[in-house]
């Protein structure tokens, strides 16, 4: 009951969000550039976001193999656009990792904790890639970012500082003396083998150092895909500008208080793009990026028809 209240609230949220950015819009002149777009400009920007997924999985798939968990790169693939296409119903937030982790433990019911573990390292990198993009992009002087200059500073130390907590050994005194006594459900016991799963990267940083890159990469594939988008509306974005921004958006987008992010979306490219671009072709271009990505990770939707959760047997 508390779950499907939160859901409610987030989902509402979202309608309020969508409601303000709507407000005063000419939605004749919105539909327009949504109507008018250029097909053979715009397949382009589904296969750059496919790719951008892609890569996700893979750099997850690093994170597996530092591990030696029983997942194929395939498998890695599938499990990740399984996720993303479930997680369309999904608050933003966590749902996809979870979908991720009841995949990824069916074959690995021994390993669950570094199962967990690397979900929330591919997750962690992730975001610190977003935030150190939206912060190159503050001193390349991209527009609309300025506003954000000390808050992404202060979120980026603190992604940084806590990286480095979770790497270190007082992280693992800390946490087992707090929790690794805990009889009741053997959860002293799991969170001793969670904590030490995080210590094989005080020798394996180069593996942390490879995911960023493949961060870095995916991101800058969003971006392109934004681009091709804006050159498919009749826009000719700066493709470097629009890497930075759709990397500050995909940060926003994550802010775990709408439904999938509807609203935070479309005010961030508002803000962000909609001085150079017009509100109405800004809330276009948000539009239109939300259905590419989904374009570009739907085969997970055959993925989970053919291996759904639950076994069949």
């Amino acid at each position: 009951m508390k779950k499907l209240l939160e859901n409610l609230l987030k989902l509402g949220i979202s309608v309020f969000l969508l409601w303000l950015v709507l407000h005063n819009v000419d939605l004749h002149k919105l539909w327009g550039y949504i109507r008018s777009i250029n097909i053979p400009l715009y397949i382009p920007a589904i296969l750059i976001a496919m790719t951008a997924f892609i890569l996700s999985a893979i750099r997850w798939y690093v994170f597996i193999r530092a591990y030696g968990l029983n997942i194929s790169i395939w498998e890695a693939i599938k499990f990740v656009m399984i996720a993303l296409s479930v997680g369309i119903i999904l608050p933003a937030g966590a749902g996809p990792d979870v979908v991720r982790f009841l995949y990824g433990q069916k074959k690995n019911r021994h390993m669950r904790a570094q199962l967990l573990s690397s979900i929330f390292m591919d997750r962690f990198i992730g975001l610190t890639s977003l935030i150190f993009l939206a912060l190159v992009g503050i001193y390349m002087d991209i527009k609309g970012l300025e506003a954000l200059r000390k808050v992404i500073w202060v979120v980026l130390a603190g992604f940084i500082i806590t990286l480095l907590f979770l790497l270190s050994e007082t992280f693992d005194r800390i946490t087992l003396k707090i929790f690794g006594n805990i009889q009741a459900f053997r959860l002293g016991e799991r969170i001793e083998k969670f904590v030490k799963t995080f210590s094989m990267y005080r020798e394996n940083k180069p593996a942390l150092l490879l995911c960023f890159l493949i961060s870095l990469t995916m991101q800058s594939l969003f971006g392109l895909s934004v681009y091709f988008i804006a050159l498919s509306m009749g826009f000719h974005l700066d493709p470097v500008k629009a890497i930075f921004i759709t990397a500050s958006v995909n940060f926003i987008t994550m802010i775990p208080i709408s439904f999938s992010g509807i609203g935070i979306r479309e005010g961030a490219f508002v803000f962000l793009i909609g001085q150079e671009i017009g509100r109405e072709a800004a809330i276009a271009l948000s539009l239109i990026y939300y259905f590419t990505t989904i374009l570009a990770f739907s085969p997970g939707i055959i993925f989970f028809l053919l291996e759904p959760i639950r076994d069949r047997q």
